[in-house]
């Protein structure tokens, strides 16, 4: 209950940090806050090149839009879109034509190639998460870990 984990932080001192490595960021849509994203995240994206510019998912979305008016969306093509065939993962069967001349944006930094902001098989987590969740784990006495299955 509420009084119960008042008086718990009054008697007690504990740090709450959730660790996670889910990729939608429920747990900040929850509320929760200071959450360490271990393997990051699906709302933004991150420059592989020598500047690791982390910018939104969202302004990268829409910034691929306006290079490729020539793709076929929901939003743009009600119509056209409905006409094409989903597959069961949910993607779409675009037509030859949507691959022709499709543009990708490059890094407004540096030019460098964009990625989602996720650690990929075979990447290594970002040296500041790495480092931040062991400085956590070595500095508290007592840890609760919880897993399980997003279904």
């Amino acid at each position: 209950s509420h009084s119960h984990s008042l008086s718990l932080s009054v008697c007690c001192s504990f740090l709450f940090v959730p660790f996670t490595s889910l990729l939608h960021r429920l747990h900040v849509q929850a509320g929760s806050q200071n959450v360490l994203h271990l393997h990051g995240n699906l709302h933004e994206v991150v420059c592989m090149g020598p500047c690791r510019r982390v910018t939104s998912r969202l302004g990268f979305q829409n910034h691929l839009y306006r290079m490729n008016p020539h793709v076929p969306l929901p939003h743009r093509d009600p119509e056209r879109f409905q006409r094409l065939s989903s597959r069961p993962d949910g993607d779409v069967e675009l037509p030859a034509e949507a691959y022709t001349n499709f543009e990708l944006p490059a890094c407004q930094t540096c030019s460098g190639v964009l990625k989602p902001h996720v650690v990929m098989f075979g990447d290594s987590l970002e040296p500041h998460v790495s480092a931040k969740s062991q400085e956590l784990a070595a500095t508290t006495d007592r840890m609760l870990a919880r897993s399980g299955r997003v279904a």
